[in-house]
């Protein structure tokens, strides 16, 4: 992408990546939180895979787009944001079953988890921060 599309914004200034950033930085503050999981049990409040692989798209989306924009704030922090979504995902990582499950400390497999081909988690985590122009961290 190149970033000549961009060339009419100042890009510290815009207000998308001010929104990003507040996300971001919510994600961090929430990360290690149980919650209902993406069907939403309500009695049972847990550390959810697909929550953690949600959170892990979204920063890896956000890396992206200060990648584009050049902003190693953003970069930053999203970096930040992806390693510690990939270390709550791994800790889903059953090696008995060869397989994620629901949860860090479950024995239940979730549907859900085929997500994580879909997004591409396993080939692209982490990120490719060699090749990209802002280096994070």
């Amino acid at each position: 992408v190149s970033q000549s599309r961009y060339s009419v914004y100042d890009n510290e200034s815009l207000p998308s990546l001010n929104l990003i950033k507040k996300l971001l930085n919510k994600i961090e503050q929430t990360i290690n939180e149980n919650d209902s999981g993406i069907w939403e049990y309500r009695q049972r409040q847990q550390k959810h895979c697909s929550t953690a692989l949600f959170q892990w798209a979204g920063a890896q989306a956000a890396f992206k787009i200060g990648t584009v924009l050049n902003n190693k704030e953003l970069c930053d922090l999203a970096f930040k944001v992806i390693c510690k979504a990939s270390e709550s995902i791994e800790k889903s990582y059953s090696e008995e079953h060869q397989s994620y499950l629901m949860a860090h400390e479950s024995d239940a497999f979730d549907a859900s988890n085929l997500l994580l081909i879909t997004l591409n988690y396993r080939n692209s985590s982490p990120p490719l921060e060699k090749t990209f122009k802002c280096k994070a961290m």
